[in-house]
This record gives structure tokens, sequence and C-alpha cells, in this order.
């Protein structure tokens, strides 16, 4: 069993604090994206796990063994960086290794365990080369296989996609889910990108200001937000907010909006708004338009011919509306 748990933590530096009394449950096997903006205590709380920063309060356990004092080597966990930490001047095969070797353990089993991990990654051909000599995807597989090679109880990663384009990181996002499948060891991914967050999850804690905002499956989180804060992270582009004079505000999703003379809704509010941009995506085409001196972004499917300066008729879908009270918690 390899599940962690964070109980009453804390951690402050000198009279700042970064987080507060947390509370977090990790399930063996269980793939756990932290994420949240810059600044929200994600990347700290994970390099306290992995022993790398004190905590000022509180108790960590993995597999049902407390790892306070315990230094980052002795808590069977393996991390994998922002920046790949890989050594210049060693090949593949040797960045791989280098733990094992450290260990002093037979060649024979850390030549089994390196073409293991190497035929996972997909990494075999490469095993010779320097990492000067690699792509920042190969890399990044690279750093992946040192970690695995350990074969420990629980991967962090922090940031690991970062560094990569678009397309690579999409590619490295469907790697890594892969690899969980095959390892089932319980991974826990540190990432500012909500969509890492909600293709790699089973479940994603979503922090803000060193507390945790919900905990849920990517699902649960898009559907039905905790709060405004969770529903304004956690979609792209993020939902449309329309306060009320009560104080109550509508949240609604750009993909819950249409034209009106294209939506058949039970539920749906008219509003007549007028187009200041228009950007087409190819299969979806968005709509930024202002009504009432109210900013809606709308996602429509397929090519629209709508220019700036055009006014429109736009359907709310109120059957999909989210509602927030003047304290920012869902009604």
């Amino acid at each position: 069993m390899a599940s962690v748990t964070l109980s009453d933590i804390s951690k402050s530096y000198g009279k700042v604090s970064v987080i507060e009394h947390l509370d977090l449950e990790i399930r063996d096997k269980e793939f756990i994206v932290l994420v949240g903006p810059s600044g929200c205590g994600k990347s700290t709380l994970l390099r306290m796990i992995a022993g790398l920063e004190d905590i000022t309060a509180g108790k960590i356990s993995i597999a049902e063994r407390m790892v306070n004092n315990l230094e980052p080597r002795d808590r069977d966990i393996a991390m994998v960086f922002q920046n790949y930490a890989l050594y210049p001047h060693m090949n593949v095969y040797k960045n791989i290794s280098f733990g094992l070797r450290a260990r002093k353990m037979a060649k024979a089993d850390i030549d089994t365990h390196v073409n293991r991990v190497a035929e996972i990654l997909d990494i075999k051909d490469l095993l010779n080369r320097k990492p000067s000599e690699l792509s920042g995807g190969q890399r990044q597989r690279v750093a992946m296989g040192r970690a695995m090679v350990r074969n420990p109880a629980v991967f962090l990663f922090d940031e690991p996609l970062s560094n990569l384009d678009a397309k690579l990181r999409a590619s490295m996002r469907a790697e890594i889910k892969k690899l969980h499948r095959t390892v089932e060891t319980t991974m826990i991914y540190v990432t500012h990108d909500q969509v890492e967050a909600m293709t790699l999850a089973d479940r994603i804690v979503i922090m803000d200001q060193g507390k945790i905002q919900q905990i849920g499956t990517p699902m649960e989180v898009y559907q039905a937000p905790a709060n405004q804060f969770v529903a304004g992270f956690i979609g792209s582009p993020e939902m449309n907010f329309i306060k009320s004079r009560d104080g109550i505000t509508l949240g609604i999703r750009p993909e819950d909006i249409y034209l009106a003379e294209s939506a058949t809704l039970d539920k749906g509010k008219n509003v007549k708004a007028v187009v200041e941009v228009v950007e087409p995506l190819g299969a979806e085409t968005l709509l930024i338009a202002f009504y009432d001196g109210i900013k809606i972004t709308a996602k429509l499917n397929g090519l629209i011919d709508i220019e700036a300066g055009m006014e429109v008729k736009l359907t709310l879908d109120m059957s999909r509306a989210h509602l927030f009270g003047k304290d920012g918690e869902r009604v």
C-alpha cells in the first residue's frame, strides 16, 4: 500500500504563512494532480512530501509510515523535475542507472532494470546518447526512467512538461497517463495548467492561497465547482460571470452559449450583444461580445459568418448555469 496522508499540514517562512492546516488523503495507486495559480502552495506541498522542505506543523505519512523526520532518500519516493536534472557528462544508460550504481547493485540486475524501463518508455535506442543529443521530450523520458528504475512507492512530478512546446506537451501527457496504467504506482503531479489536470488526474486538488478549494474528479470540479474561484480556474476559456443586483453571481461556460437561431433549449435566456472579437479556431469559433456593458465569451461550433461590430442574439443555457453567493461559494 502506498497511500499518502497529510494531516493538519502548515508551512511558514518566518511570519509569512504559505500553507495553513491542510488535510489530504491520497489513495494507493491514485493519480492526484495539484493545480492552482502561481504562489498557491502546490509546489511547496510537493516538496514537503518529498522531504525537500521542512514542515512547520502537521504530519506526513507514506504507506502508513510517518516520514516527517526522514531524509528524501529514505521516503521511498522518486521525483521528476521541471528541468529534468540530468547529468550532462553521462549517457542515458548511466543517467538512468545512477541511483542503482550508487547502491552498488549487481551489474546484471542494473541491466535488467534499465532495459525494462527503457522498453516501457521507448528509449532503448537512446541509451548511448548524451543529454545534449536528445530532444526535450526524450530528456523528459530519461528523467522519468531514472525515477522508474528505483521502483518507488510514490512518484512526484513538479511541472514536468512546462518546458515543452504545446504539441509535445500533449504527446507527453499521453505518455505519463500510459505510464501510470503500466506501473500502477501512486502519482502526485503539480501543474498550473488546468488542461493537464483535467486530462491526467483521477482526482484534482485545486489550491489557492495555501488552501484546498475543492477535491474531486475532473468532471466533478468541472460540472459542480465548489466556489467562484474553482469555476473560473477550471475550463478554457474561463466561465462567464454575471453579477446581479442582489449580490448573486450567475456563472455560465462559453460552451453553454449559442446563437439564438441555432438553439433549441428548454431553459434558455436570450440576450442581444454586440460582437467585439471573433476568433476562428477551425472546428470552433470564439465570440467575445458585450451586452449592457457585460463581457460574454461564447464557444460556438464550426466557422461562423459573423464580424466584429455586428449585433447578435445569444442564448444562454440556464439548465447548465451556476449560482454563487456574495462569499463566492456555490449556492
